[in-house]
């Protein structure tokens, strides 16, 4: 399971033609294995990094969307266990690297040109990367946000003043209905993300004026204040997320909206009719496929 990963890593980046080793990584044993490292086509982003952690091995033989173990709506995921037994006969459910068992995803940034205390960045999300925006997190920050703390919450207590479970909330809403609801968390995400990348450079450029003007400790309150802050805020578009969510598709309808997220109304202020899209075309197929004629309508 994790040499796949490991070829879905390589194949996103690596300067090589990473076909040679796929039999490999389909599991044939006597097959060519994988260099241990491979060199990148061009640097490597952060961005690019994030999207690599995000990989189900969309495009390729692995790819998880092109059979009906996604269900009716076409999840990348398979569920635990990582193997299962029919009629006698082991099988197995392929392991992406974005899998709903992660507990948090952290991306490293790491530059020696700018003084420790601004240098190091780890992204962060407490769930699967696929569901949830990476925040920054400085590594000089000397609090813990709240969101993030012990304090709010545990594996037992849930809080929707916890990252951890308001992210985990919204990725088990979508996961059963992923088709359906992923753009609408794809869109968060994004726009959540794309904030905070368009905030760094002026954050850290301010932690430079503010360390050569006051010291080092001025720069490290400065950023451990803006890691509470985007903590509270990724916190908070979630939950607007998770409230979109729900009205958006409550019992397996759509309301319709506006270009500008507005909720198209009557005159009179009522909700228009919803859209009712039905299963997606691919799982009909299956339907017919098993059921015959049974539910075919007389002509």
């Amino acid at each position: 399971w994790c040499e796949a990963r490991v070829w879905s890593f390589f194949n996103r980046h690596a300067d090589a033609d990473m076909n040679a080793y796929l039999p490999y990584a389909l599991g044939n044993a006597k097959a060519e294995p994988m260099p241990l490292f491979v060199r990148p086509r061009g640097k490597v982003s952060v961005a690019d990094v994030q999207a690599m952690m995000r990989d189900h091995y969309e495009g390729t033989p692995l790819a998880l969307d092109t059979d009906m173990g996604g269900g009716p709506w076409e999840a990348p995921y398979r569920p635990t266990p990582l193997t299962y037994e029919v009629d006698g006969k082991t099988y197995f459910n392929e392991r992406p690297i974005s899998t709903q068992q992660s507990a948090f995803t952290v991306v490293c940034q790491m530059r020696e040109s700018l003084p420790n205390a601004i240098g190091g960045v780890e992204w962060i999300c407490f769930d699967d990367a696929n569901m949830a925006p990476f925040a920054p997190v400085y590594c000089c920050a000397t609090r813990c946000p709240r969101p993030y703390s012990e304090r709010e919450a545990d594996t037992f207590t849930f809080s929707f003043g916890s990252t951890f479970w308001v992210q985990n909330w919204v990725a088990n809403m979508v996961y059963p209905r992923y088709a359906a609801l992923f753009p609408d968390l794809l869109a968060a995400r994004t726009r959540i993300e794309a904030d905070f990348a368009s905030l760094q450079t002026a954050t850290e450029a301010e932690a430079l004026r503010l360390a050569e003007a006051e010291g080092e400790a001025a720069a490290v309150r400065h950023l451990t204040d803006y890691t509470e802050r985007t903590a509270s805020a990724a916190l908070a578009g979630w939950m607007d997320l998770a409230k979109l969510l729900i009205v958006k598709h409550n019992d397996q309808a759509v309301k319709k909206q506006r270009p500008d997220g507005a909720w198209e109304k009557t005159a009179g202020g009522y909700a228009r009719p919803v859209d009712r899209p039905g299963y997606p075309e691919t799982y009909r197929r299956h339907m017919v496929r098993q059921t015959g004629k049974k539910y075919l309508m007389p002509e």
